[in-house]
């Protein structure tokens, strides 16, 4: 197997994967992407983040915090397993 299309077909959807999340972080949350990085001025606003699986969410009038490790995890683990077939994919194409 070619190691450098696998590492390149590994890091395109590496970064599919990780341009997914954000955009799914900003439009689940109140004020976008700001909020989420917490440099937003709206007040209240309820910040949320994972995509397939919520593993963070924060904030509201009733002040909620929630924070999964294991989901976190589930989240990496599919990203890795995606980038990974799709490499492998990648590097066996002609």
């Amino acid at each position: 197997m070619n190691t450098k299309r696998f590492i390149i077909g590994f890091l395109i959807a590496f970064v599919l994967v990780s341009a997914i999340n954000l955009l799914t972080a900003h439009f689940m949350s109140e004020c976008g992407l700001p909020a989420v990085f917490g440099v937003s001025g709206c007040a209240d606003n309820i910040v949320r983040a994972g995509f397939p699986f919520q593993f963070y969410e924060k904030g509201g009038l009733a002040y909620r915090y929630e924070f999964s490790t294991s989901l976190l995890a589930l989240d990496l683990g599919l990203a890795f397993a995606f980038a990974g077939v799709f490499g492998w994919w990648w590097a066996k194409r002609k």
